[in-house]
């Protein structure tokens, strides 16, 4: 396959996984009856600190 198809491949797939936790986070809001900005703030924090931990037992 040529390379540039193989790029449009994977921006594909990021678009469709950024759609899908898109509307889980507007879910949530929704759901929590907060903002959507205060979710995904959370949500942020909250990979910022998986990311930390995977981090520290890796190395």
């Amino acid at each position: 396959m040529d390379e540039s198809w193989e790029g449009l491949d994977e921006l594909s797939a990021v678009n469709g996984e950024l759609r899908f936790l898109t509307l889980e986070l507007m879910k949530l809001s929704y759901k929590r009856k907060k903002s959507f900005k205060e979710v995904v703030g959370e949500f942020v924090e909250n990979a910022d600190f998986l990311k930390k931990r995977l981090a520290e037992e890796k190395g």
